[in-house]
């Protein structure tokens, strides 16, 4: 037979490459994980572990239990610092989460999100308004407030037609502020009706009193040396006050109701007013600081006043359905101190307007260029006053933030048994100005 051509190949070779086409690159082999990148990725989901425990541990523990026990006190007082700092712990899970995803740990980058996501989804939903406040009328400028006051003697009485709200500050002075000019400042930027002042001490009267008497002619003065005197300056008329002092307690008012702490030291007044507002209805404003959690001993002494809190709350409640309770608080809104308020029938402020985190303190130690806290808080009892507006002060010194809200009372007459009591003692230093 004639031989194939050269061009033809047999059908059982293997087919030539032509000139465009490359070979084939063998696969690459997985490459093993580096005996330091096992290590990192081991350090990672030990530390996601660590934060979910702690998570769980301040979600889980009663922080509401006061125990005689040590360790339990101990392990109490952490539980509320971690409670304290969620926000901080869901951002450092944030953090780890975001490292871990880069370091290709995906068991620590999962369980790192999910406790950034338990820990910062509800401070992203405190950001949604938990109340609609109704439609009333705009209200006056900070400059035209003062010039229709009913404290005014050229302004007009209050009247039922009359919608604008009260304004509440509630103002946290720390006892022993070297300067109180910019504290006078934001008291007449923010030209509140009633100013609420927390450790009050006789210095910050000789310098507050003559500054404000002018405009705040309703004084009531219970400031001390210590760090829980309280002051209240109202523009609008008192109605009834009440002003708890150890020795008015012994004799004309429960002693259970006195906040003490088992150490028998008394806190202060923890003074409540009623005040007729611009729309003649009457509205009770208790001023509260409670103890500073500092230490094991002082976070179970703060335990043991929240009930006597409560059950002071409930007095005044029945008396004013129409109750606004601010001051230090000395707790923060996600904790179990806080949420007893609210489930005894009261609303915070910065919840209800949709306010997030506001924080308040601290103020003055480096800590404050970190995200801050909000230990001072706004309550209003529900039925009762509606929040219309909230907010914060500026800096003026202190290690707190100062918080006001604009509150209108509900148009609801007070109980039949809410009659003015006597005031117990001349309290009040100020004299009405002439023309009153």
């Amino acid at each position: 037979m004639p031989d194939a051509p050269a061009s033809q190949t047999s059908p059982l070779s293997p087919p030539t490459p032509r000139a465009h086409q490359r070979p084939r690159a063998s696969p690459r082999p997985t490459p093993r994980p580096t005996p330091q990148r096992s290590l990192l990725a081991a350090l990672l989901t030990l530390t996601a572990i660590a934060l979910a425990s702690l998570l769980i541990f301040e979600r889980l523990w009663p922080q509401l239990w006061v125990s005689q026990s040590r360790v339990a006190s101990w392990a109490h007082f952490a539980a509320f610092l971690f409670r304290t700092f969620e926000f901080h712990l869901g951002l450092a899970a944030a953090a780890l989460a975001l490292l871990a995803f880069a370091c290709r740990a995906r068991a620590a980058a999962a369980l790192a999100a999910i406790v950034a996501a338990v820990a910062l989804i509800p401070i992203l939903a405190s950001h949604l308004p938990a109340q609609r406040p109704p439609l009333a009328p705009a209200t006056l400028p900070s400059s035209a407030r003062a010039a229709t006051d009913p404290a005014s003697p050229a302004s007009p009485a209050p009247t039922a037609h009359d919608s604008r709200p009260t304004r509440i500050l509630a103002m946290n002075l720390m006892v022993g502020l070297p300067s109180l000019e910019r504290a006078l400042a934001e008291v007449r930027r923010l030209d509140p009706d009633v100013i609420g002042f927390i450790e009050y001490s006789p210095d910050a009267h000789r310098v507050l009193h003559p500054a404000l008497i002018h405009d705040y002619p309703h004084v009531i003065d219970a400031g001390s040396a210590g760090p829980f005197g309280q002051a209240i300056y109202s523009r609008l008329p008192l109605l009834d006050h009440l002003n708890r002092t150890r020795g008015e307690g012994n004799s004309l008012w429960r002693p259970a109701v006195d906040m003490a702490d088992s150490s028998d030291h008394f806190l202060g007044p923890q003074i409540r007013i009623v005040v007729r507002t611009h729309s003649a209805q009457p509205l009770a404003v208790r001023f509260v600081h409670l103890t500073s959690p500092s230490l094991p001993s002082r976070l179970a002494n703060q335990r043991r006043e929240l009930p006597l809190l409560l059950e002071m709350l409930a007095q005044d409640r029945a008396l004013w359905p129409n109750l606004v309770v601010a001051g230090d608080f000395n707790a923060p809104t996600n904790s179990d101190l806080v949420r007893a308020i609210r489930r005894a029938g009261f609303e915070e402020s910065a919840l209800a307007l949709g306010l997030g985190r506001a924080p308040t303190w601290p103020r003055r130690t480096p800590l404050r260029h970190f995200p801050n806290v909000r230990i001072d808080h706004l309550f209003a009892a529900t039925p009762g006053p509606t929040f219309l507006n909230a907010g914060r002060s500026r800096d003026f010194g202190s290690d707190h933030r100062a918080v006001w809200a604009d509150v209108l009372p509900a148009r609801h007459a007070p109980p039949a048994s809410a009659q003015p009591r006597p005031w117990p003692a001349p309290i009040s230093t100020a004299r009405p100005r002439s023309g009153r």
